[in-house]
């Protein structure tokens, strides 16, 4: 059994608010390059970060137009907010953000530095949002939220009622910018066939690099432990992980269940007939195809509830 060798240290080689350079050594030859692959992976997909998923503004109906007074229009505006850094504290999600207000009258700039609360800590408050050329008075809502990898502006909508004439924003939540690896050859005693893993994580300053580390390693161990307890999966569960694109369905129909966010199985038949027949260019062909492909893997959608 290859177990860990005696001695393999973990290095911190440098460390600083936005970047982490530590060397991992020694180890067996190959498990440099995958511990750095798997490392990798998880740093850049897994670690929770905070954005701003929405905004809402004063005569700003939807994102494609502009404000009188203001010299950014809207897509300029939307951009601008998403490239602010935020540390959010509390149990916040998409499902649940948490909304800040922000009251100015012009001339001037809105910038991060405008949100003072304690639940919020703006890493880079110099970024502007917009320009009041003039003595404009601007309200502008804001959501934020805690998550993992990207989430779309549509995900958003369907987890969070915004208010009316809110703008909901794609969001790349994770705290972690860039992760590189370099793998050497190093010795041991006599030995020169063992690896030397130098990683390195650049991040947005929302977090410690150090600190994405460790929850990495957390990450990997907890999915290793549940594979050491592996659960027969019961057998009616199947067809919960089979998503739509696997039923051949005709495109048409497939576009429509991805415009409702219906991926997979399991969310389909969780619907009527009568719930697909209300839906916005769904029909009796669409439903017919539909039913169809559910049939042909054995399932079907959920029974109709007749009104008294």
């Amino acid at each position: 059994m290859v177990s860990f060798i005696e001695g393999v240290e973990v290095i911190k080689d440098s460390l600083t608010s936005d970047y982490l350079r530590l060397i991992i050594t020694p180890l067996y030859k190959g498990y440099g390059t995958t511990m750095g692959n798997v490392l990798r992976r998880i740093l850049l997909s897994s670690i929770e970060g905070s954005k701003i998923i929405g905004f809402r503004m004063s005569d700003l109906p939807h994102e494609f137009t502009y404000v009188n007074g203001i010299k950014e229009d809207g897509p300029r505006i939307a951009l601008n907010i998403r490239n602010l850094v935020v540390n959010l504290i509390g149990d916040y999600s998409i499902e649940n953000p948490k909304s800040y207000v922000i009251r100015k009258v012009g001339p001037g700039f809105v910038s991060g530095s405008d949100i003072v609360e304690g639940e919020i800590i703006v890493i880079n408050p110099e970024q502007v949002f917009l320009t009041m050329e003039r003595d404009v008075e601007i309200e502008m809502e804001i959501f934020l939220a805690k998550g993992i990898g990207c989430k779309s502006a549509q995900v958003s909508k369907e987890a969070f009622s915004y208010p009316l004439n809110s703008i909901a924003l794609d969001s790349y939540f994770s705290p972690v910018v860039k992760v590189n690896f370099q793998v050497e050859p190093t010795r041991v005693g006599r030995e020169i066939d063992y690896d030397k893993l130098t990683l390195e994580i650049w991040t947005n300053k929302s977090i410690n690099p150090w600190d994405t580390f460790i929850k990495a390693i957390s990450i990997l161990k907890d999915h290793l432990t549940i594979m050491e307890n592996p659960k027969e999966r019961v057998k009616d569960e199947k067809h919960k992980l089979i998503l739509i694109q696997s039923l051949n369905l005709k495109k048409r129909v497939e576009n429509l269940l991805l415009r409702e966010g219906l991926l997979s199985v399991d969310k389909i038949i969780k619907k009527s007939r009568n719930d697909f027949m209300e839906m916005d260019g769904f029909g009796e062909k669409a439903l017919e195809d539909l039913e169809s492909k559910l049939h042909d893997i054995g399932m079907s959608l959920k029974e109709d509830i007749n009104e008294a």
